[in-house]
């Protein structure tokens, strides 16, 4: 470059913080006008904050109705009594996947010719991908019938004569998904980490955007039977000819095929009691289906309910040189109340039972009943150590579920299978091939 008509270089150094860029995105209204609203970020430096995760608010700015930018980087401190701390400063929380939290309490900010004063306080969730949901509003006291959660608009404020809320998104609107690889997954809104939530009435839409029918197989489903329901639309939309509703385990391990190129999922789930929900391959398709030697099934079938005040005991053993393979095709008891135990053995006895599969732990519920409950070993595989498996189930006097679809299957393994009390030392082990030397024999 020239400068003053002399040759030169020019050098530009920008100094940023990774972290600057943390903001917090939200709108403001009137309560008395809806005209009046703009747009206000919560930006952080990077500092973490002193109560814990997350980090400090450093900055407040507003973008008011006329499009004047109104910043304020002096943040007061306030005493958040709900967790019993004092002094803090404004806290933002941006853990991916997991968990958001936004607390800015107290505050008091000139933007233009008046002084306007403040309060935020957000719980969030990201659900995994699927969308971000805001689960509870923070409130800075403890005490009182609110305690530390409310359910009241997100945050106040108070500007020249005005007073109003402050919002962060309720739902990050689901984006259309399309076939990927690896394969893509389609979840409920609590994503694979958590539960649905309540009230809710949640629209996706998947798309193989090439043209050919779109697919999808349930790796997981678990609803509550009589009212969160999913339905299923062969198309772009809720208006296009329904392919069926489902709840409960019904979708689970199946593929669902459309006739055209998308499919569309409406989620509805009432005001109370939520479960893991579903995820689900998009252009996924099913595995081979099991090639099963006996199904041990519940007394209610496959299409109803077991019985209440039931106490069931099945054994199944397999032929001489083979162990048992059980794959939980469907589990489904009620939870905390019904129980099945699983005994590595012939016989119901302390010294055999299985109390983890694949990380699915047993359990004590109220009623005093112990075991596995639940959807627990929904999907799940054991495999016996000997000839023998056995399943004890015990029911309570109340409340159903649809109960269980078990695939046995009589596998050989390299384990010799029990040959009672004799000596196998030498009689069951493996036959070798020996080299020897020729031998001659003289008169």
């Amino acid at each position: 470059m020239t400068i003053n008509g002399k040759d030169g270089i020019s050098h530009v150094y920008k100094e940023f913080s990774t972290q600057r860029g943390v903001v917090s995105l939200g709108t403001y209204v009137d309560d008395s006008d809806g005209a009046f609203t703009g747009v206000w970020n919560l930006i952080s430096d990077g500092t973490p904050h002193p109560a814990g995760a997350g980090e400090v608010i450093t900055e407040s700015f507003v973008l008011s109705p006329s499009g004047n930018p109104f910043t304020d980087t002096t943040i007061e401190t306030f005493d958040f009594a709900c967790f019993g701390q004092t002094g803090i400063p404004g806290l933002i929380l941006l853990n991916a996947g997991i968990q958001n939290e936004i607390w800015l309490f107290d505050q008091s900010s000139v933007w233009g010719p008046a002084t306007a004063t403040y309060d935020l306080g957000v719980s969030t969730v990201a659900r995994d991908g699927n969308n971000l949901g805001y689960d509870s509003f923070s409130n800075k006291n403890a005490g009182g019938t609110a305690g530390c959660f409310i359910t009241e608009d997100q945050g106040t404020w108070s500007w020249n004569g005005r007073t109003g809320t402050v919002s962060f998104p309720g739902d990050v609107p689901l984006p259309v998904l399309t076939c990927t690889d690896p394969i893509s997954f389609s979840a409920d809104t609590g994503g694979t980490i958590l539960d649905y939530r309540n009230d809710e009435d949640v629209t996706r839409v998947v798309t193989t955007d090439d043209g050919s029918p779109m697919s999808l197989y349930f790796t997981s489903f678990d609803t509550e039977g009589c009212c969160d329901f999913l339905t299923i639309y062969d198309g772009a939309d809720a208006t296009a000819t329904e392919i069926g509703t489902y709840s409960g385990s019904d979708l689970f391990q199946v593929q669902v095929d459309g006739t055209t190129d998308s499919l569309t999922l409406v989620f509805s789930s009432d005001g109370s009691v939520t479960a893991e929900g579903w995820s689900a391959e998009v252009c996924g398709t099913a595995p081979p289906p099991l090639v099963c030697d006996e199904d041990y099934v519940d007394t209610g079938g496959t299409t109803g309910d077991y019985g209440v005040s039931e106490d069931i005991t099945s054994t199944y053993t397999a032929p001489l040189g083979q162990v048992v393979l059980a794959t939980f095709q469907v589990f489904n008891i009620e939870s905390g109340w019904d129980f099945m135990r699983v005994y590595d053995g012939p016989i119901e006895d302390g010294a055999t039972e299985v109390t983890d599969i694949n990380g699915q732990m047993t359990s004590t519920g109220t009623g005093g009943g112990n075991g596995f409950t639940g959807t627990q070993l929904q999907g799940e595989t054991f495999t016996s150590s000997g000839a023998n498996l056995t399943f004890v189930f015990e029911s309570d006097t109340s409340v159903t579920a649809p109960g269980w679809e078990i695939c046995i299957q009589y596998v050989s393994t390299a384990t010799v299978a029990e040959k009672g009390a004799k000596d196998t030392s030498a009689i069951d082990a493996p036959f070798m091939m020996v080299e020897v030397e020729p031998m001659t024999f003289n008169k």
